[in-house]
């Protein structure tokens, strides 16, 4: 899981974005993994391989299979605001931001939101002061 705060992009240095555009829409970070450690991973997805017909696979198609996993499986949490300057601006050039995510839109919750949900989960009507909590 990778959690990136608006504030941790600044105007000067969107390396970050850059490497996470590339994760989502490749599977990969360019030039994170040494030819040695790729060949390492590629040898785990041969293992999980074995006894199918994907076994006999060419290399090729493993380190495609390997960074499909990747894709599948990688998770991505950016909190961004709705009005800020990456919303706008950046999202436009890092496409896989966009069309590789689900985009969640947080409204501010109303204080008896809160309540119900504190209610609800804390199971409030088995305490003695409930009163004072849900104050």
């Amino acid at each position: 899981m990778i959690n990136i705060q608006e504030n941790q992009i600044s105007d000067d240095n969107d390396v970050i974005l850059i490497d996470l555009n590339c994760l989502l829409k490749n599977g990969e970070i360019p030039d994170l993994l040494a030819r040695e450690e790729l060949a390492y991973h590629i040898a785990g997805v041969k293992t999980s391989l074995s006894g199918t017909v994907h076994e006999i696979m060419p290399e090729y198609l493993m380190i495609q299979e390997y960074y499909s996993r990747i894709r599948r499986n990688v998770k991505c949490l950016l909190n961004l605001t709705p009005n800020g300057r990456i919303l706008c601006k950046e999202l436009r050039k890092y496409s896989a931001l966009v069309n590789q995510s689900t985009i969640i839109w947080m409204d501010p919750w109303p204080e008896e939101g809160y309540k119900d949900v504190g209610i609800v989960n804390l199971n409030i009507s088995d305490l003695k002061n409930k009163d004072e909590i849900v104050k």
